[in-house]
């Protein structure tokens, strides 16, 4: 049995940094207007993107801010706040974003989503690069978080959903 990986980076010391790099590929069964309107609409956008946000505020638009300040699943406080640095309406979205953890810069990232329609479903690809600091985020915690919110959003489109 192979150990499981931390979901926070173990201790480090002060001032290090770790960068790293993700590529996700998922397909849809939803248009991909829809799967693009779950990225640019506040309310469907808190349905997957965050667990437990106590304060959120999204302008979308390019050279817009996202906000969202909560708890993390393990307790901690947390925000996240991204800059919109190009959309393309139902093909991609470029941003950056950066995490505070307990009040500390945790890391930066810039991230692409492109959608690949396909008649009535679509195909996306999500990358990230990102900057760790400090031992307080890890490409591990953002890979699989990243992976956790791909998998919600892919729940609002099951036929159940797309129906209502």
């Amino acid at each position: 049995m192979l150990p499981s990986l931390p979901i926070h980076a173990p201790e480090r010391p002060p001032h290090s940094l770790i960068q790293s790099s993700f590529l996700l590929e998922r397909d849809f069964p939803a248009p991909a207007a829809t799967v693009f309107a779950a990225w640019a609409e506040p309310a469907r956008k808190a349905r997957w993107f965050s667990i437990e946000s106590l304060h959120r505020h999204l302008d979308f638009r390019v050279g817009g801010h996202e906000f969202l300040y909560g708890r993390s699943s393990c307790g901690r406080r947390f925000t996240y706040e991204a800059v919109y640095r190009e959309i393309v309406p139902d093909l991609r979205i470029v941003f950056s974003y950066d995490i505070r953890i307990e009040g500390r810069h945790g890391s930066s990232s810039l991230a692409s989503l492109e959608i690949a329609p396909h008649g009535k479903a679509c195909a996306i690809r999500y990358c990230e690069q990102g900057i760790f600091l400090d031992g307080l985020d890890s490409p591990r915690g953002r890979f699989n978080g990243a992976t956790l919110r791909l998998a919600r959003l892919a729940g609002m489109f099951d036929e159940k959903s797309l129906k209502h």
